[in-house]
């Protein structure tokens, strides 16, 4: 029997309701699957980045110094090394207590925008650990990591001035006021063959967690001996500073006396102790520093 022409308006209406169907099916599921593959992108981002500053988390952070460590050991150039500096801002309580914490978060994302324009390598790393502390991560020539005379002579920055110089370069201006800052830290080197500072001692990796106390003791006492610099010296050394400088005169004695009568170093003191139980709680629960 020849279907009617109603029959085949009504079989083909039928057909354009299945399609709808299905369509309506496939762009639900595309939108399902699209929220899921957003959300994944989001946990993503906050596992990797800071979300004040867009600076890497700590975690993302280690695993960046175990991929660099792997690099290094398998790249061709014999002076390459690993250098992790810890540094963090020099009297930023002060600037969020005088101009508000507003003024203070603009301070942190100048520091993280003025490090990636003058370390713009995609190997050259930056960490917000917390607070104003960051901890830095490059490839370097270790021949370059402070100041040289380049082949023809000129005097040329190393690394620890270049970053020193960039920190010094920040100016924001909040509600009418020009903030500037400077930093105060410590750095480490890696060099292919792991460190003999902190090692793994079942394989000969450097630890991140290691790697980077070492840098923090330096860090705390470079503020006691001389704050607004990154210092290449292990803590040994600058303890040995300080040992030669007190024992070199009564004088030397008498004014350390008077900076510590005055106050004047009651607070690096505070700090000092401060930064040693947080680096000891922090290695107990390393995925707990925030």
């Amino acid at each position: 029997r020849i279907a009617s022409k109603a029959e085949i308006q009504e079989d083909h209406a039928k057909k354009e309701d299945n399609l709808k169907e299905i369509k309506k099916r496939i762009i639900a599921k595309r939108d399902t699957k699209l929220g899921e593959a957003v959300g994944l992108a989001k946990q993503s981002i906050e596992h990797t980045k800071d979300e004040l500053t867009g600076a890497y988390t700590p975690n993302a952070m280690r695993e960046r110094f175990d991929m660099a460590f792997t690099d290094l050991r398998q790249s061709e150039k014999e002076n390459d090394v690993l250098m992790l500096a810890t540094f963090d801002l020099n009297k930023f309580k002060d600037v969020n207590d005088k101009y508000g914490h507003r003024a203070g978060d603009l301070l942190l994302k100048a520091v993280i925008a003025k490090f990636n324009e003058k370390f713009p390598r995609a190997s050259d790393s930056i960490c917000r650990r917390g607070g104003d502390e960051f901890t830095v991560l490059m490839t370097v020539d270790k021949n370059a990591i402070q100041d040289y005379t380049a082949p023809d002579g000129s005097p040329r920055d190393g690394i620890i001035t270049r970053l020193m110089k960039a920190i010094a370069e920040i100016e924001i201006e909040h509600e009418g006021n020009i903030i500037t800052t400077s930093a105060t830290g410590g750095i480490r080197i890696v060099e292919r063959g792991g460190t003999e500072e902190a090692p793994n001692r079942r394989s000969g990796v450097p630890r991140y967690n290691d790697m980077e106390e070492e840098a923090d003791k330096t860090a705390i006492l470079q503020k006691i001996v001389e704050p607004g610099q990154i210092s290449h010296e292990s803590a040994e050394e600058l303890e040995q500073k300080i040992f030669e400088y007190l024992s070199a005169s009564v004088n030397n004695r008498k004014e350390w006396a008077k900076k510590v009568t005055e106050r004047k170093l009651q607070r690096e003191i505070l700090e000092t102790r401060q930064h040693l139980r947080k680096a000891k709680m922090d290695k107990k629960n390393p995925d707990k520093k925030s």
